[in-house]
């Protein structure tokens, strides 16, 4: 049985905080990786979550104060669907490090 809150049910709130910061950690890991193959295949990942941050999760064309939307601080304490500093740090901390890999 699963419980309440359960991870993947479909109507749960999106976290785009976290999702940077699974970014930038699969680029790091890029870095640290010997073997060539699981390097390109992180660099990959994180590239396709910026790219989704980007297109679906951007404060682009709102006069929200922050880059990303939808960040999720704490959800039982309601703390939801708002801008996160740290997700915009992590963020732009993950497109520096694709531009400088280019």
């Amino acid at each position: 049985m699963d419980s309440p809150g359960a991870p993947g049910e479909i109507d749960d709130v999106r976290d785009s905080s976290a999702a940077a910061i699974l970014a930038a950690g699969l680029l790091k890991l890029a870095t640290a990786e010997p073997d060539a193959a699981l390097a390109r295949r992180w660099r990959r990942e994180a590239t396709r979550i910026l790219e989704s941050l980007w297109h679906h999760y951007s404060s682009r064309g709102t006069a929200e104060p922050c880059i990303l939307l939808h960040g999720t601080r704490s959800k039982p304490h309601g703390l939801m669907d708002h801008g996160l500093i740290y997700g915009d740090y992590y963020f732009v901390e993950a497109l520096t490090s694709v531009k400088n890999e280019a």
